[in-house]
């Protein structure tokens, strides 16, 4: 049965900050999400249905995240772990990943507005 909740190794820190980074021959969605193995990037706790967390002003991506994480995140203004999450302690910053979230429509918000997603990225 998967932990419930776990206290941060580090307080106020996401928990992917305390990963090995390893050499990427491509920074894809694919690899970053390799690389979490199935952790929530907050609060690295395994066995979770993960969703995308991304940010709404890009578009882009930041990591994978499980429910719970996800919940606290959109709500949390004045917390010290997300501020550091959305200024860049998270998965995609740290591996240098730049794609758009899509979701199951085959859409991306950006800015507020939803669009296609172009073909380059």
């Amino acid at each position: 049965m998967p932990e419930l909740r776990r206290q941060p190794t580090i307080p106020g820190l996401p928990e992917c900050l305390l990963w090995d980074v390893p050499g990427l021959p491509e920074p894809t969605k694919a690899a970053m999400r390799a690389w979490q193995r199935g952790r929530c990037a907050a609060c690295g706790i395994e066995g979770r249905a993960l969703v995308e967390d991304h940010d709404h002003a890009t578009g882009f991506t930041r990591g994978w995240l499980c429910r719970p994480c996800n919940s606290s995140e959109g709500a949390a203004r004045r917390s010290l772990m997300w501020w550091w999450w959305r200024n860049g302690a998270n998965p995609a910053s740290i591996l240098g990943v730049q794609a758009y979230y899509v979701n199951v429509r085959g859409l991306t918000v950006i800015k507020g507005r939803k669009g296609f997603v172009p073909e380059d990225s």
